[in-house]
């Protein structure tokens, strides 16, 4: 579990699904697909930004969503972008315009998105 902002809970279920809580009242916002996730991040910080994204892994798929589309009318929201990897996602972090991705078969990928930094 990690707070996306001082009002939102993110938690990973060993079920396949990311949840989006409401931290006040404890009831689920929504719902990613997802098996790990991060958080965009300005760069070189650790705090998280107005507006920035939610990075989802699921097996070999890497899925980014934008953290303030609001819920999706059937509570499952739609990526906005995705990458596939060489094999399963086992560690995935962000910052800036960089997602680093390690795989289970070892491989490391250094995905460039400009467009995580919003200005």
């Amino acid at each position: 579990m990690e707070f996306l902002d001082g009002s939102t809970l993110v938690s990973a279920s060993k079920d396949g699904s990311i949840k989006v809580w409401d931290a006040a009242s404890g009831t689920p916002k929504d719902t990613v697909a997802g098996e790990k996730f991060a958080f965009s991040t300005a760069p070189g910080g650790k705090e998280q930004r107005a507006g920035s994204f939610l990075v989802t892994t699921k097996g070999d798929m890497v899925l980014v969503h934008h953290s303030d589309d609001g819920e999706a009318s059937d509570g499952k929201r739609a990526p906005v972008a995705f990458f596939r990897t060489p094999s399963l996602v086992e560690v995935i972090s962000c910052a800036g315009d960089k997602i680093i991705v390690g795989c289970l078969c070892g491989a490391v990928l250094h995905l460039r998105a400009p467009w995580l930094v919003e200005v």
